[in-house]
Order: C-alpha cells, then sequence, then structure tokens
C-alpha cells in the first residue's frame, strides 16, 4: 500500500514537472526574454485580434517559396522579382530575412539562430512580427502589469519602471530597425511611419494604467459636483425669477 502511494506520488510529480514549462527569466546576463503573443493577448484582446489579420503576422510565410498556383502566390512571386530574388528560394532559413521576420531572432526565448529538433516548437511560436518585437521583450516589464493587474486597486506603476526592464514605445526608430534600405523591398520614397502605423498595425486602443484611471474618475467626481452645483444655482435663480414674476403680477 505505502510503495504504491509512493509510485503514484512519484508518476504524480513526474507527469506535473513534465507539464509545467516555465517562463524565461529576465537575467543580468542575458536581458529580458521574448513570451510570445500568448502572454500578451490574455489581457491585450483587441489588440491580438486584430494584429493577427495584419501582414506583420503572416510575415514568416512570405518567407516560403511562392505557390504560383494561388493568386497571392503570383503577386508574391513579382514582387519578389522586382527585388532580384528569386520565387522559387524558401528564405526561411536565410538569417537576413529571419532578424525581421521573426521575433527575437537569436535572443532568449525568441526564434532560434538555429532551428534544431528540440528547438523546433519555440521556432514555430515565434514566426512573423508579434507583439514583443515592437514593444520589446516582456519576461521583465509583463510581472510588474500581472503585479498591479492582481494587486490592490490603489497600485500602479510608473512608465519609467517599465522602460527600464524593457518595454519599448513603437516608435520610428523601432520600425527603421526593419523598414532600412538593407530590405530589398524598400520603397524609394522611403518609410513613411505615420501612414504605415495606420494601415500596417493593430488596432490602436488607449491604456491606461490605474494611476490614470484614478486621476480619470477624480476628474470625473470633480466635473459631477461641478455639474450638481450648477444645477443647484440654476434652481436658485428660477425660484428667485418665480417669486419675482409673481410680486410682479400682484403690482
Amino acid at each position: 500500500m505505502r510503495t504504491g502511494t509512493i509510485l503514484g506520488a512519484a508518476v504524480l510529480g513526474a507527469v506535473l514537472a513534465a507539464a509545467w514549462i516555465p517562463r524565461p527569466r529576465c537575467t543580468a546576463e542575458d536581458g529580458p526574454a521574448y513570451l510570445g503573443t500568448s502572454a500578451c493577448k490574455k489581457c491585450h484582446i483587441k489588440q491580438a485580434a486584430s494584429w493577427a489579420k495584419t501582414r506583420m503576422a503572416s510575415s514568416f510565410d512570405a518567407l516560403k517559396p511562392c505557390d504560383l498556383a494561388t493568386y497571392e502566390g503570383k503577386v508574391l512571386a513579382e514582387k519578389r522579382r522586382g527585388a532580384g530574388l528569386d520565387p522559387a528560394k524558401d528564405y526561411r532559413t536565410d538569417p537576413k530575412c529571419l532578424r525581421c521576420h521573426t521575433t527575437g531572432y537569436g535572443q532568449p526565448g525568441g526564434y532560434p539562430g538555429e532551428v534544431t529538433e528540440k528547438n523546433a516548437a519555440l521556432a514555430a511560436k515565434r514566426q512573423g512580427v508579434q507583439c514583443e518585437a515592437c514593444h520589446g521583450p516582456g519576461s521583465g516589464y509583463l510581472p510588474v502589469f500581472e503585479s498591479v493587474e492582481r494587486g490592490p486597486r490603489e497600485k500602479t506603476y510608473k512608465r519609467s519602471e517599465v522602460l527600464a526592464l524593457g518595454l519599448m514605445i513603437p516608435d520610428r526608430d523601432v520600425c527603421v530597425r526593419c523598414h532600412n534600405k538593407e530590405s530589398p523591398f524598400f520603397p524609394k520614397e522611403g518609410f513613411d511611419f505615420e501612414a504605415m502605423k495606420e494601415k500596417g498595425t493593430h488596432e490602436h486602443v488607449k491604456i491606461r494604467n490605474r494611476e490614470e484611471e484614478k486621476e480619470e474618475v477624480e476628474e470625473g467626481e470633480e466635473r459631477k459636483e461641478e455639474r450638481k452645483e450648477e444645477k443647484e444655482d440654476k434652481k436658485e435663480d428660477e425660484k428667485k425669477e418665480g417669486k419675482r414674476d409673481e410680486r410682479e403680477g400682484v403690482q
């Protein structure tokens, strides 16, 4: 009986150990690690759904040999020829391409610099231009967001704090790391950041931390109190106006 209990506990422990895969940790040696889109979309549902429809999400597929049996494949083949690239070539192993068609290429938790049988599952999860390609690897700043979300209402964070932990604010400098003259598809007129921001990225939803929410609530309460006072003043003025009309009527 005791042997069976011990054996059962050992088996259960082995199953749990195999099932639990820890997140990459942020270390001084390696820096922040990439966690993948699944870690972001738990909270940013609208953005993730919108991103999934963009060309960024499927950019890894653009490296495959062109399928000339489809309209999309023929269009891509024409673009490749125009850029001096081979439509029939598979560019999914070209480091120059992978750097901008995957997320975290060669970095901790990112797309592996060399795909093997051991890391193939990770490679599949980091294909395409995902959240962290533009917002920075999340192992450093995500725990801060989670602790605030799960903590008391008064708990918040400062932008400087999460920026120091690896969060990036997507701006032109972030985009031109890939959208530059090294790209064979770089347009002659250059990179139009404002235009691409509107049509090439996910839906932009205003994100507020709790400090901002608190300020908005306080401002709303102040405005509510002001409207209440204005309403009371108006009623008082109407009363005075009514009494004056009564007096004038009597006279």
